[in-house]
């Protein structure tokens, strides 16, 4: 099973115009790339559905599961699923990363993102 061996696994789902990456690394620790989803497809359901389930939860930080989230940039086929990874009212989230890791928004030199190049109108409301 692949939850019982110290490989990684790696699952790539196509969301359309976009992909959402699941790794699980050796010693069940997990990571997403990207958020996208589409309307046949719900990465996010699959990831709550058949991989957390056999993930370890991580000792130094009590109930996640999924150690990192990883967002390329924030367009909307990246993000669409934002809602999943952030907490609600009753501080619950479909997947609950220990660590979500954005497009650096420093205001440091070179090293800030320019968020109006990348804003369109599929992403105004997720950004």
């Amino acid at each position: 099973m692949w939850w019982e061996t110290n490989y990684t696994y790696i699952w790539i789902f196509n969301t359309g115009r976009g992909l959402s990456v699941t790794l699980r690394l050796p010693h069940n620790i997990g990571i997403i790339y990207d958020l996208g989803c589409s309307d046949e497809f719900s990465p996010t359901e699959f990831i709550t559905d058949n991989i957390l389930p056999h993930l370890t939860e991580h000792k130094e930080y009590s109930n996640y599961k999924i150690a990192q989230c990883v967002l390329s940039h924030p367009h909307a086929d990246h993000i669409q699923e934002i809602d999943a990874i952030l907490a609600d009212e009753d501080d619950q989230a479909l997947i609950y990363p220990a660590l979500i890791t954005c497009p650096n928004d420093k205001e440091v030199g070179d090293l800030k993102v320019d968020f109006s190049r990348i804003e369109r109108e599929d992403n105004k409301e997720l950004m």
